[in-house]
């Protein structure tokens, strides 16, 4: 069990307590919309799938042997996750704009 002391200690160390209206209290229940949670898994699991995949195949059809292949598409993966890196403001804006609506 928590106690009310460690509860506000852990308050002052989240990054949202300045927008959440339940500081102090356990266990505050703070959901995102499953939109939003599907979002997530396409960005961060399918879609670094689907351009590793895509990278290997186009890569060896053009010619490339397969460690080559296989090189390609995790390159062309590592550009993904930095142009997402890249974005990553314009995520974060989204599952805030929740995050508000949900302690407000």
């Amino acid at each position: 069990m928590i106690s009310k002391k460690e509860d506000s200690s852990a308050c002052s160390s989240c990054p949202t307590a300045a927008l959440c209206s339940r500081a102090g209290k356990l266990d505050p229940n703070i959901e995102i919309p499953a939109s939003l949670g599907l979002k997530a898994v396409l960005l961060s699991y399918v879609a670094p799938l689907i351009v590793l995949l895509a990278g290997f195949f186009v890569s060896e059809a053009l010619g490339a042997g397969e460690l080559a292949a296989g090189l390609i598409g995790m390159g062309i993966m590592a550009v993904y996750f930095f142009v997402l890196w890249l974005c990553r403001a314009r995520v974060r804006r989204q599952y805030d704009a929740c995050l508000k609506e949900q302690l407000t």
